[in-house]
C-alpha cells in the first residue's frame, strides 16, 4: 500500500473519530428525504469497491418508498457504512443486498451479505466504539457501525436486529 493510500486511510479514520466526538443531530436540521434516493447514493459510494472485489450489490429498496424526516448526508453515511462493511467482509462472487419494508408507522431496512459472518459472542459488541471483530484483518478503526447506530438513534430509529448465520 502506497503512502498516498495510507494518508487517505488516516484522514478517513480521523474524520470518523471527529464524527463520533462531535455528532450533533437536531430535529431542527431535519428535512423531507426520499429514502430510495439516499440508498441509491450510498450504493454509488461503494459501487467501485464492490466491482473491484467482484461483489454484487442488490438494491431491493422500493422506489415508491415513503419520504421521511432526516438529514440526507447523515442517513447516507449510515447506509454507506453498512453497505461498505458488507462489501469489505464478502468474498469475490458474493452479494450484498439492501431492502426495505414499510410496517405501521416505520420503515424497516435490512442490509444482508454473504460474507464471513460474525461470531455469536461478538454480536452484542459490534456497534461499540472502536470495536473490531476477532476475525477481522481488514483496515478500519472500528467506528463505522458505532457511528451508524448513533445516527439512526438521533433520527428516532434503532438498529433492532443484528444476526449472523455463520460463526
Amino acid at each position: 500500500m502506497g503512502s498516498k493510500q495510507r494518508i487517505s486511510d488516516l484522514m478517513h479514520m480521523i474524520d470518523n473519530i471527529l464524527d463520533i466526538s462531535y455528532m450533533e443531530i437536531g430535529e431542527l436540521d431535519f428535512e423531507s428525504v426520499v429514502l430510495a434516493e439516499v440508498v441509491e447514493s450510498s450504493i454509488g459510494d461503494v459501487q467501485g469497491i464492490a466491482q473491484q472485489k467482484g461483489v454484487q450489490l442488490n438494491n431491493n429498496v422500493s422506489t415508491e418508498s415513503s419520504q421521511i424526516l432526516g438529514i440526507p448526508k447523515r442517513l447516507q453515511q449510515v447506509f454507506t457504512n453498512l453497505l461498505g462493511d458488507g462489501v469489505k467482509f464478502t468474498p469475490a462472487g458474493g452479494t450484498v443486498s439492501i431492502s426495505s419494508q414499510e410496517k405501521d408507522d416505520c420503515i424497516l431496512l435490512e442490509v444482508a451479505d454473504t460474507g464471513i459472518g460474525i461470531l455469536p459472542e461478538e454480536l452484542p459488541r459490534i456497534c461499540d466504539d472502536f470495536y473490531r471483530g476477532i476475525r477481522v484483518d481488514a483496515e478500519g478503526a472500528g467506528l463505522g457501525l458505532s457511528i451508524a447506530k448513533k445516527i439512526v438513534e438521533a433520527h428516532g430509529g434503532s438498529i433492532v436486529h443484528v444476526a449472523s448465520d455463520k460463526g
